[in-house]
């Protein structure tokens, strides 16, 4: 399917990109045609990443939204990071966060992840959610991080990783946010870790 791209400082990035003491207060949002079409890539400040990208000092206060049972990647900073690194550190989400695989600072990422004294206090509605990354295909790094936003998950939710396919360390971080079990028929949920594989 065509996807949109869509993020509130940058759309798409291919290339090393540093965001610093960055914010967005506007609402993303697929559209009609996108929505119908699967969904897209929805990010905060960047809607798909394809190289290394560092991120420190930024917020996003606005909504990003995608239907929950579409195959989109939607997050309060980075909908999808494909390639490289995804670093945040010193950053804070407070905008909902709505989509198939949504996370509170990253919905989707294939390439490595590092957050540090970062929080998310949105809301988080997806098929798999977690409260800093909804989905990770590669190693996760969370130190000195927490959520406190109400998580609802189809299949995973995790109060900090919806779902982790590989090495994954978290310290000195916490989760308080609530984890729905009745919006949908749950998988697996945890109050850090929805699904370790």
């Amino acid at each position: 399917f065509e996807k949109a791209t869509r993020g509130g400082s940058i759309g798409f990035v291919n290339g090393e990109t540093t965001l610093s003491i960055c914010e967005n207060d506007g609402q993303i949002e697929d559209d009609h045609y996108y929505a119908q079409s699967g969904g897209g890539y929805l990010g905060g400040l960047i809607g798909k990443v394809n190289a290394t990208v560092s991120i420190s000092d930024c917020s996003n206060f606005g909504v990003v939204s995608s239907p929950a049972g579409t195959f989109s990647y939607t997050g309060g900073f980075i909908g999808y990071s494909q390639d490289g690194a995804a670093i945040i550190i010193n950053s804070h989400n407070e905008g909902n966060v709505v989509g198939g695989r949504c996370g509170g600072l990253i919905g989707r990422s294939l390439s490595s992840i590092n957050i540090s004294n970062c929080y998310n206090e949105g809301g988080l509605v997806g098929q798999t959610s977690g409260g800093l990354v909804g989905y990770s295909g590669s190693s996760i790094s969370v130190t000195n991080s927490h959520n406190i936003g109400s998580l609802s998950g189809g299949n995973y939710a995790g109060g900090l990783v919806g779902y982790a396919e590989n090495n994954l360390t978290i310290s000195y971080s916490y989760n308080n946010g609530s984890i729905n079990f009745s919006n949908y028929g749950l998988v697996s949920g945890g109050g850090i870790i929805g699904y370790n594989k």
